[in-house]
């Protein structure tokens, strides 16, 4: 086994895998990465509260640490076998721009050009509009931005669309959107 073998099954893990799913059935390289866990719990906890404690704030946090050295790893094999075309939209928590120490520590893995090309964090866009200074700064470093969209989403200015066209595309949940004003990002519809 050569040292890039090694390195890319260093990730493997019988505790955790990643779960990937298409987004958009029209759009055949975007792609939407959720960790999965495989430990058994005690009976009395039901699977809903289990999924619940797995996404509270400081859970949600620590699961990224995880979450991202795989999803980097997979990028890099796609990268060595010439796969230069999936994107993958992952987790991401702003409760981490408030930590930055914490934050700087989860990102380092994905701060490579690669990685960056192919990953990206999800963001809703209240999210975005409560953190622009601190999303800004992540974008300025490479780093790339989903903004999810639910039915609560208002209706923006024009002014308010530029802005939001730093973000690298938009993943279209609930109620459409006028596609025309958003015809400078990439549109991903979230059928599923």
């Amino acid at each position: 086994m050569n040292y890039t073998d090694e390195l890319l099954n260093s990730y493997d893990s019988d505790d955790f895998e990643l779960n990937i799913s298409k987004i958009d059935k029209n759009e055949k390289n975007y792609y939407r990465v959720k960790l999965k866990y495989f430990f058994d719990f005690p009976d009395i906890f039901s699977k809903e509260v289990i999924e619940e404690v797995f996404n509270t704030e400081i859970v949600a946090e620590d699961k990224l640490f995880v979450e991202y050295p795989m999803i980097t790893n997979k990028v890099l094999s796609e990268i060595l076998d010439g796969n230069f075309s999936k994107k993958y939209i992952c987790d991401f928590s702003v409760d981490l721009l408030k930590k930055k120490t914490k934050l700087d520590q989860l990102i380092e893995t994905l701060e490579n050009q690669a990685a960056q090309d192919k990953i990206y964090f999800n963001i809703t866009y209240d999210e975005f509009t409560k953190n622009k200074t601190d999303i800004f700064k992540l974008i300025s470093r490479g780093f790339k931005f989903a903004l999810e969209t639910n039915d609560n989403m208002p209706q923006l200015s024009n002014e308010e669309l530029a802005i939001l066209e730093v973000l690298s595309c938009i993943v279209v949940n609930g109620k459409d959107i006028n596609k025309e004003k958003y015809k400078n990002m990439k549109i991903l519809e979230n059928k599923g």
